[in-house]
């Protein structure tokens, strides 16, 4: 009669190798919500980013005199003494986050009689390092309309910077 061999720690090995298992699982599907909560974030800005343009639009043909808003804190003002409306969540992404962006300081110029005014603002996410960033791309917005992206959640984009598709 043969006698098997039993192998010391078999049923601990089995334990360890299914709670290693299920731990792998779960930070795969970690990082894989992750992800797409940062692809999400960023295509739920853009629509909002682009909307600031209308909003600048708005405000140099009606409030402006010709200029664009230097902050959304002017266009909340506009919005108050012109009863313009804007949509409050571009008004309020320059100092709340909104799907995970804010919106840096706007950059203007002003009308003069040769130049026509400009303005630029970048939208970079909330959290920009680590494991939770917040989105996975900046955006650059200018008069023109053209959303531009640096492509990273850390480099901040231009006018020079490829058009988001």
């Amino acid at each position: 009669m043969v006698i098997p061999k039993r192998q010391p720690y078999g049923n601990i090995s089995r334990f360890l190798f299914g709670v290693t298992l299920t731990i792998a699982l779960i930070i795969s599907l970690s990082w894989y919500w992750i992800g797409t909560l940062q692809q999400r974030n960023a295509k739920a800005a853009r629509p909002l980013i682009r909307e600031l343009v209308i909003a600048q639009v708005t405000y140099t043909l009606m409030a402006g005199k010709g200029n664009f808003a230097s902050t959304t804190l002017d266009l909340r003002q506009a919005t108050d003494n012109n009863k313009l409306y804007f949509n409050q969540s571009i008004i309020k992404m320059q100092t709340e986050p909104q799907y995970g962006y804010l919106i840096g300081r706007i950059k203007t110029t002003p009308v003069t009689v040769s130049q026509q005014p400009t303005f630029s603002a970048v939208a970079v996410p909330v959290l920009q390092y680590g494991l939770f960033y917040a989105g996975n791309d900046c955006f650059y917005i200018d008069q023109t309309g053209i959303i531009r992206h640096s492509g990273s959640p850390t480099k901040i984009p231009d006018a020079s910077s490829p058009p988001v598709e």
